[in-house]
């Protein structure tokens, strides 16, 4: 896992639920650019080579890929696949939504 500071070990475990971000009890309250899963471990200076890069979403072991770029609801394609995420709770507005900026991050 990579974040503001130096790597972390890290594991995404696969499974027929939904792919999700935080422990399913706490929301995550963070400000998040993009999300980036890869389907293998990347090196350090692989990571770094293309952490300001915008992605097409094709690349090779690219699993799923988060631009956050829809700016508003709750929905975000996912990039690196045809579908979407759902971003805060999937029912009726609450809390959990997510709140939108257009900050550069870099």
């Amino acid at each position: 896992v990579w974040g503001d500071g130096p790597a972390r070990a890290g594991r995404v475990s696969g499974g027929a639920g939904p792919f999700r971000l935080g422990d399913g009890v706490c929301s995550l309250s963070a400000s998040v650019d993009e999300v980036r899963v890869w389907s293998q471990v990347r090196s350090q200076a692989q990571i770094l080579a293309s952490m300001t890069t915008t992605l097409v979403g094709d690349e090779p072991g690219l699993v799923i890929y988060l631009p956050f770029e829809e700016g508003v609801g709750d929905l975000t394609a996912n990039l690196a696949d045809t579908g979407s995420a759902t971003l805060g709770a999937p029912a009726a507005a609450d809390a959990a939504e997510p709140t939108w900026s257009d900050e550069t991050p870099f």
